[in-house]
């Protein structure tokens, strides 16, 4: 009698390890690509947030150095170190056409603007 119950038990023992081992086989994977999908949302959500704030700065200060008229070499070179990482995040078409003014311009004060 207690060898059938000791069978018994060790056959169910047996059923639910096999049934875990299978079960967390299975189910990991799926856990593993839903986590590195939201991983990636997430890290795809960032990119974007930081992108559309260093084109907002970067709209300002543009905007504010082509009403100057001038662009003196430190705003050049801030500027240039920050487009360049917003240009490293793609999709920015929108800012070159400042940019590109912005190089233009010279890089002393009008002489009218001098004082």
């Amino acid at each position: 009698m207690w060898e059938t119950v000791v069978n018994t038990a060790l056959t169910m023992l047996v059923g639910l390890l096999v049934t875990a081992i299978f079960n967390g086989a299975i189910n990991v994977p799926k856990k593993k690509k839903a986590e590195n999908a939201k991983r990636e949302e997430d890290w795809r959500l960032l990119k974007k947030g930081i992108q559309a704030l260093l084109k907002n700065d970067l709209k300002v200060r543009y905007d504010y150095w082509l009403d100057q008229r001038y662009a003196p070499e430190d705003a050049r070179e801030d500027l240039e170190a920050e487009y360049q990482v917003y240009h490293s995040l793609g999709k920015n078409g929108v800012m070159d056409g400042r940019r590109s003014r912005f190089l233009a311009l010279p890089t002393e004060p009008p002489e009218e603007m001098e004082v």
